[in-house]
């Protein structure tokens, strides 16, 4: 019979011995309940889940935007003897390209024959060229009219170059005005023109604006009926910086109109039953000019105003300004005035011309020939109408608080019949009941390099007469003006 506690031992050893095998070879052995042992060395092992990455993002790309073509800068050829043309037809007159350049006419609406004299992309955000191309002297006609013939609106930027041609009326008939150009645009130069006989040669207004950089270079002005360069602010703000009048020249061989001026500039224009405030125009620079009248055409050949009403015009200016006035290397000769400088100007008519002012005057290698005065500083002035309006009626105007201040004049000639230089606080020319106070002209500085020619007295420090005079004030002094 066999020994129980043998066979005990047996399983034992052998038990062990399995273990042993299975460690060796990474086997796990189970002993079941009953002591039998199993054998999983052939089951399929469990998978191993290996740790879930974090996917990294993925980078989108913004797409660029789609750049808008910049336009290119319309070069247009003018070749019409029309100033104004007519759309459709062979030729581009100067107001159809103007128009171009401003938007206000679309080039789809042009003949071939004038598309082909279109280069670029004229428009009103980016700066064109007009050119006229016709030979040198031609006449370009100019049609009458009441109102500005060529209107440079929307041209910011734009060049007008004339080619030497000439601007002259298309008709002589009596009491039909011929005005050519009025700008309301900043960064835009006229240059190469000759203006013959035409009423107003360029005007330039700011409109409600803001406009800098204004240039009128390298024209010619010829027997023109009232102003050949008209500036002025007739809207209730804004105003013009940077304007440059340089290179250009002035003829009136003869008498047209006791309205002539050469260059009239006001801060604030007062138009009818309107009150003009706070406008502007600073650092203006005339230079370089050439400017010449027969005897008695040309009142005035630079007239300088802060705050100006008309005569026959109901106004208020107030508050205008013209800051930084530079006149250099100029020739004025034949004028009965070569400059006027008047912190509040009104011509014979009932107006209120309030706290207007010019600052910062500097003349500088200039000559003046003239027949009365050569400059004259005004701080307010009421002055007559023109002889050929012949106003009876008193005035009733207020001219209060207006100011001429800090003028340098050095190294330049005068050469008047009368005065050289005359400085008043405030003048009231003309009948009436008004009042001129509160006016005054200070700071003026006169160089060694000023000349007097003994023609008349060098310089007039005229004092405030009259009751409607009275509390002006002169704190300028021409003791200095050598003879």
């Amino acid at each position: 019979m066999p020994n129980p506690i043998t066979n005990r031992r047996r399983w034992t050893f052998l038990v062990l011995a399995l273990l042993l095998v299975a460690a060796a070879c990474g086997t796990s052995v189970e002993v079941q309940s009953g002591g039998e042992p199993s054998d999983e060395s052939n089951a399929t092992p469990s998978p191993v889940e290996a740790p879930t990455a974090t996917p990294e993002p993925v980078a989108t790309a913004t797409p660029e935007p789609t750049a808008t073509p910049t336009p290119l800068p319309g070069q247009l050829a003018v070749n019409d003897t029309d100033a104004v043309g007519t759309v459709g037809d062979e030729l581009l007159s100067l107001a159809e390209a103007v128009q171009l350049a401003n938007g206000s006419l679309a080039a789809t609406d042009l003949s071939v024959a004038e598309s082909e004299l279109v280069g670029g992309e004229p428009g009103p955000n980016i700066a064109d060229t007009i050119t006229v191309v016709l030979p040198e002297e031609t006449e370009i006609l100019v049609p009458g009219g009441d109102t500005w013939i060529i209107e440079l609106f929307r041209n910011d930027g734009d060049t007008v170059v004339g080619g030497d041609t000439v601007l002259t009326p298309a008709t002589d008939e009596l009491g039909v005005g011929h005005n050519v150009m009025l700008i309301g645009s900043a960064g835009l130069t006229v240059e190469g023109f000759t203006f013959d006989g035409v009423t107003q040669g360029i005007g330039i207004e700011s409109a409600g604006r803001e406009l800098d950089g204004i240039t009128i270079r390298g024209n010619a002005f010829r027997d023109t009926l009232i102003h050949d360069i008209t500036v002025q602010n007739s809207a209730n703000e804004g105003g013009l910086s940077n304007l440059v009048i340089e290179n250009n020249s002035f003829e009136a061989p003869e008498f047209r109109s006791d309205l002539h001026r050469f260059v009239i500039v006001q801060g604030g224009t007062g138009v009818e039953q309107q009150t003009i405030e706070g406008t502007f125009i600073r650092n203006l620079q005339i230079s370089n000019n050439a400017m010449s009248a027969g005897p008695g055409a040309v009142s005035t050949c630079v007239s300088i105003s802060g705050g100006f009403v008309d005569f026959a015009v109901t106004a208020e200016v107030k508050g205008a300004s013209i800051e930084g006035v530079e006149l250099t290397n100029n020739s004025l000769s034949g004028c009965d005035t070569g400059l006027l400088l008047a912190g509040g100007q009104v011509e014979h008519t009932n107006a209120t011309v309030t706290e207007n002012a010019i600052t910062t005057v500097t003349l500088t290698n200039n000559t003046f020939t003239v027949g009365d005065v050569a400059v004259a500083v005004r701080g307010g002035y009421v002055e007559p109408a023109p002889e050929s309006f012949q106003f009876t009626e008193p005035v009733d105007a207020n001219l209060t608080a207006n100011t001429v201040s800090d003028i340098s004049i050095d190294n330049t000639v005068f050469s008047a019949y009368n005065v050289g230089a005359s400085l008043v606080g405030g003048e009231f020319a003309v009948a009436g009941t008004g009042a001129a106070e509160g006016n005054g002209v200070s700071g003026l500085s006169i160089g060694a390099g000023v000349v007097v020619d003994q023609l008349g007295i060098p310089c007039v420090e005229s004092p405030d007469e009259g009751a409607l005079a009275a509390g002006n004030t002169l704190e300028a002094s021409c003791a200095e003006l050598g003879g």
